[in-house]
């Protein structure tokens, strides 16, 4: 296995939270659905790295919402450092519908608008300041 313990990686890209909805499946629509979270695009590469013994920092954007309230919650519990910028859009949503072992469908909700001016100032800015802290530059789309 790598060791990534002494490795600091700055990870730049969509933030985005995975819902998997499984059930058993006896005709086309499946029955009791039990959602599942995990964390997907640029997180999923930070709980990665993480989970290999590094140190990152996963910076994107996400929305004021329930599912940017859930990448939070699970990034502090991983313990993956965030610099998470907050907007009017919502958090880029993955949702998989699972049944029996095959995947059905998947539902993709992204609000794909630029952000405002100030906000890309923000997050260039933010970047540029910290990145000569980091060994490896990951930007993940």
């Amino acid at each position: 296995m790598l060791d990534f313990s002494n490795s600091k990686i700055l990870i730049v890209g969509d933030v985005m939270l995975d819902k998997y909805y499984f059930g058993k499946v006896d005709r086309i629509s499946p029955e009791a659905p039990v959602p599942i979270v995990r964390l997907g695009g640029a997180s999923n590469v930070a709980n990665n790295i993480v989970s290999l013994g590094g140190h990152s920092l996963l910076c994107g954007v996400i929305g004021h919402d329930l599912f940017g309230k859930e990448i939070e919650r699970i990034s502090r519990h991983k313990n993956i450092d965030t610099f998470l910028l907050k907007t009017s859009s919502p958090t880029i949503t993955k949702a998989r519908i699972i049944g029996g072992k095959q995947q059905i469908v998947r539902v993709d909700y992204e609000d794909k608008s630029e952000l405002n001016a100030d906000n890309k100032k923000l997050f260039r800015d933010t970047i540029s300041r910290i990145l000569p802290e980091y060994d490896i530059l990951v930007i993940s789309d």
